[in-house]
């Protein structure tokens, strides 16, 4: 009777399951270090696709980072968030503490012993909203943070289904220009 004997093979210098000589505890450690070294890299891949994408041009408008082409229909924060309690009275808003410029926009929601619990949709401008998003560079020109507008707040929530794209289109209107991010994300 002849033994069928696992068959390895050496890639760069990789071992594999098959050497018999590697205990349990080192083909672990192995395998774990090799697992974190490509999630490490695909870590860095995403990040440097969202950072391509960040400023990206959107329709007709190549400058993303240029409020002039970008503000389309400026709002206040109050005035969304009373569009918004109208299309669903669960809505509830509350002012950052870390950042006093930030709305945080939460569902209410019962929790079954008589009170109620707030979750976290997404967040806002507490003053002037820009109808599309403004991506804000650094010195260098590299993608520093968003200055979200009040169409993502839509698009997050029509997504969420806690409005609907029928009700934020009666609310707020259609876009003032061509947006391909506001075309993709509603469609």
């Amino acid at each position: 009777m002849t033994i069928a004997r696992e068959q390895y093979r050496e890639d760069n210098a990789r071992v594999t399951a098959g050497l018999p000589s590697l205990s349990p505890e080192k083909r672990r450690e192995v395998t774990e270090r090799q697992l974190t070294y490509l999630y490490q890299k695909a870590c860095q891949n995403e990040y440097r696709r969202n950072e391509e994408a960040a400023l990206a041009p959107d329709g007709d408008i190549a400058d993303v980072s240029d409020w002039q082409q970008v503000v389309g229909i400026a709002l206040e924060g109050w005035k969304v968030c009373a569009r918004l309690k109208k299309l669903n009275h669960k809505l509830w808003f509350e002012r950052s503490n870390a950042a006093p410029d930030q709305l945080g926009v939460y569902l209410l929601k019962n929790d079954f012993m008589g009170g109620q619990h707030k979750e976290f949709l997404c967040g806002m401008q507490a003053e002037i909203n820009p109808e599309f998003s403004l991506r804000v560079r650094n010195e260098d020109g590299s993608p520093k943070g968003v200055i979200p507008g009040w169409r993502r707040v839509l698009m997050r929530l029509i997504r969420k289904n806690i409005i609907t794209e029928s009700g934020a289109y009666a609310m707020f209107g259609p876009p003032s220009r061509d947006s391909e991010s506001w075309a993709r994300f509603t469609n």
